[in-house]
């Protein structure tokens, strides 16, 4: 964008008193000189008593006396209800009622700090409305054609397909400014056409700024642009070419969002086709370089994600929490394809690949991945521990990435539970597979049969349940000694308990054949009911 022109001047007291039409009428500042730089909005003439009234502020009020009174009073009144309504100044025709202006008048309107202007030659008050509106129309023509102009060029920035980053940098060079993006308090972007970065954020928020909301389509407000008065002072252009660049940083952050929401989708659908076995090796490269997922190595690395439960995770975060993800690790230069589908796998809300040199880069590869996923959850979800990454082996080409990723996910869903850690390996074990079968209506027929009456006694006795023993035993190896140390029990009140416990399954708990089948059983049970509720 080319320099802008000064901004056209505004018409003032002071700059209305050159004026032909005024300047013949010998006009003499008698009180107010402090407020002579006040901006006129427009000319009014009135001689009826209640004319404040009638004024909305920012008017110059022609007049021979009549509304001020003939009483000092009345003139004290008049010029105080003036001032309250913001007028610009007052001309004072003398001749026809006050032959000078009345010294009640002078001293209200200087206490007040406003212009009185004495015109000692008669005039026609029409040809100074005509000549000063034609002044103040003739300057907000200009500006409406700098807007226009400023509006043309940022529309063609959005045209040729500009982000938020050059419509800063073409704000910035227009108003010869510093300006940022503020968003939550923090400074997002921002453009210095000085080009002297950092200088001008420092003590950006104690600093002189015209702000502006920029809506968005959910909130109040996406957040505040921000134009710094750091070398020029901020006239009506700059306030012009911001509030049109608002209007296109809005557009431009939309179509940002709605880009990464069909990338976000269009991924998701490919990573779940894909985890459900209905693409092939050939189809999957194919398609995956058609969504631009290149890199340099044969290595994938595939990841599934789900929110911690408990989690702030509604659809909204979520989705935010899966683009700012993206965002950083395209940001780190990682070869990524971020998916998120409602047909991925049960216990996943989110899909990724990872391109990889080679196998001995995977653990890298996840600090990395880590990294990103807890500084998007801190911001999006709440915490950085609110985002549970399961991680399958790194598989060469794209044979067997598609189980690996169901793999990733059970692993996921499963972890949900499990204490924070940067990454889960997606090494299934007995857990995992009860959780992708725990829907299997032999499994939890297996599970009732076992189990069954130990739960129907719990749930007749609710004062003296036995399943956190049996729970207890299992999870401590079968070992006496540790599950009474667990339980804060006597070892005399274990050996009752277990007793009541065989007679009640029909089973010797010594037995390791019985052992490892009430464990499949306590495992069932406790997965299908975290699902149920």
């Amino acid at each position: 964008m080319t320099e802008r022109q000064a901004s056209p001047a505004a018409i003032t007291v002071r700059s209305a008193l050159r004026l032909p039409a005024l300047a013949h009428g010998r006009p003499r500042v008698v009180a107010g000189a402090a407020g002579l730089d006040r901006p006129i909005r427009w000319a009014h003439a009135g001689e009826v008593a209640n004319i404040a009234e009638l004024l909305s502020g920012g008017e110059l009020l022609l007049t021979t006396g009549l509304p001020a009174g003939r009483t000092r009073e009345a003139q004290r009144r008049f010029a105080a209800e003036l001032a309250r309504r913001a007028v610009a100044g007052v001309v004072l025709e003398l001749g026809r009622v006050f032959p000078t202006a009345p010294a009640a008048l002078a001293e209200a309107a200087e206490a007040h700090g406003l212009p009185l202007i004495a015109l000692h030659r008669e005039v026609r008050f029409v040809a100074i409305t005509e000549e000063l509106h034609r002044a103040i129309i003739g300057r907000q023509l200009e500006l409406l054609r700098r807007g226009e102009q400023t509006h043309r060029r940022f529309t063609e920035l959005l045209l040729e397909g500009a982000g938020v980053a050059e419509v800063l940098r073409a704000l910035a060079a227009t108003v010869r400014n510093p300006v940022l993006l503020e968003r939550g308090g923090d400074v997002v972007a921002h453009a210095d056409p000085r080009g002297e970065d950092g200088e001008a954020l420092a003590g950006w928020r104690t600093s002189g700024a015209l702000t502006l909301p920029i809506p968005s389509a959910h909130d109040a407000s996406w957040g505040r642009l921000v134009v710094l008065a750091h070398d020029q002072p901020l006239d009506d252009d700059a306030r012009i070419a911001a509030e049109r660049a608002v209007g296109v940083l809005a557009v431009v952050l939309l179509r940002e969002r709605e880009q990464e929401l069909l990338a976000l989708g269009e991924h998701g659908r490919f990573l779940a086709a894909l985890a459900a076995g209905r693409l092939d090796a050939p189809a999957a490269e194919l398609e995956a370089d058609a969504l631009g997922f290149r890199h340099d190595g044969e290595w994938l690395l595939p990841i599934a994600l789900a929110p911690r439960r408990g989690a702030r995770a509604s659809t909204r975060r979520w989705s935010a929490f899966c683009r700012m993800l993206r965002g950083e690790l395209l940001a780190r230069r990682i070869a990524t394809l971020v998916g998120v589908d409602e047909h991925a796998p049960d216990g996943a809300a989110a899909l990724l690949l990872l391109g990889i040199a080679d196998a001995e880069r995977r653990r890298a590869a996840l600090e990395q991945l880590a990294q990103a996923v807890a500084l998007a959850a801190e911001r999006q979800l709440g915490a950085p521990d609110d985002a549970v990454v399961a991680a399958g082996p790194a598989a060469r080409g794209w044979a067997g990435v598609g189980e690996l990723l169901q793999e990733a996910a059970a692993v996921a869903a499963v972890a949900r539970e499990e204490p924070p850690r940067p990454w889960h390996d997606a090494l299934p074990d007995l857990r995992h597979l009860l959780w992708r079968l725990r829907r299997d209506a032999t499994v939890q027929a297996f599970a009732a049969r076992r189990i069954g009456p130990l739960l129907a006694h719990d749930a007749a006795r609710p004062a003296a349940p036995l399943l956190p023993t049996l729970a207890a035993l299992h999870a401590h190896g079968w070992s006496k000694a540790r599950a009474a140390r667990a339980l804060a029990l006597e070892r005399q009140s274990l050996y009752a308990r277990i007793a009541r416990l065989e007679r009640l399954l029909g089973v010797d708990l010594a037995d390791p054949r019985q052992q490892a089948a009430l464990g499949v059983a306590l495992l069932a049970h406790a997965l299908a009911a975290r699902e149920r509720g």
